[in-house]
């Protein structure tokens, strides 16, 4: 089987393999194919290969151990990346890499901008803006996050899948109406409001994860805030920069 142009060798064959783990095909412990066997299956050099189980350990779907080789590990919680953010649908393709189905709750409303989403979105005070809420969970476990987005009126009324309730993807349609979007977060831990700790259903003494992030459009104007705050354990955020191959 070997690999198409139009997108990178390396993501083809880490599609692969992660679907070949999710198959079973691979099973929770197995050792992968050496590294020869795969640049046979696949055709490719070493280095590309490479490059597709670096992918693999980011998804937290494999670990290397030295001198032994590559074993299937999804022992951890889900893990979202921040390649998979501005694609659309983080949550839940961090939820599919460790074959789990998304439940979502989610809550829409408009309302008076606070001074901190104001400040955020460069709008002023008390200026209406579209609140979509959600409460995530994989399906049949506690919750997972507590996530807040905001959007101004005039994005909301120009994108107007934000305001469905089975919308997925929000800056998926963000990209679309308004072109590349480039986003940035703030990350901070305490611990929880009594409100939080109820909704999310957290044991007592452990903190959450919050973050802030806002996505803004090629002019840097600045189309969406999110306050999310995230139980610890119940899922990891990976982030990655540089140039990969």
């Amino acid at each position: 089987m070997g690999v198409q142009r139009g997108r990178p060798f390396h993501e083809q064959i880490a599609d692969a393999l992660r679907g070949d783990i999710q198959a079973g095909t691979y099973a929770e412990g197995d050792q992968l194919p050496s590294e020869r066997e795969l640049r046979e299956r696949f055709g490719v050099s070493v280095n590309t290969i490479r490059a597709a189980i670096v992918q693999l350990r980011a998804e937290g779907l494999v670990r290397s151990q030295q001198g032994r080789g590559v074993f299937v590990d999804r022992t951890g919680p889900p893990r979202r990346l921040s390649d998979d953010t501005l694609r659309g649908f983080a949550f839940y393709r961090a939820l599919e890499r460790q074959g789990l189905q998304a439940a979502v709750t989610t809550s829409i409303a408009r309302a008076p901008a606070s001074a901190e989403v104001a400040e955020a979105l460069d709008i002023a005070p008390g200026a209406e803006v579209l609140v979509h809420e959600r409460l995530t969970r994989a399906e049949g476990g506690p919750p997972i996050f507590l996530a807040t987005n905001y959007f101004p009126a005039d994005v909301a009324e120009a994108v107007p899948q934000l305001e469905a309730e089975s919308a997925s993807g929000l800056t998926k349609w963000l990209g679309e109406a308004y072109g590349p979007l480039a986003g940035e977060d703030v990350l901070d831990s305490r611990m929880p409001t009594p409100e939080e700790r109820e909704r999310l259903a957290i044991p007592d003494s452990v903190p959450v994860l919050v973050i802030r992030g806002i996505n803004r459009d090629s002019e840097g104007r600045a189309l969406h805030y999110v306050t999310k705050v995230s139980v610890a354990g119940r899922m990891e955020y990976g982030y990655r920069f540089g140039k990969r191959a």
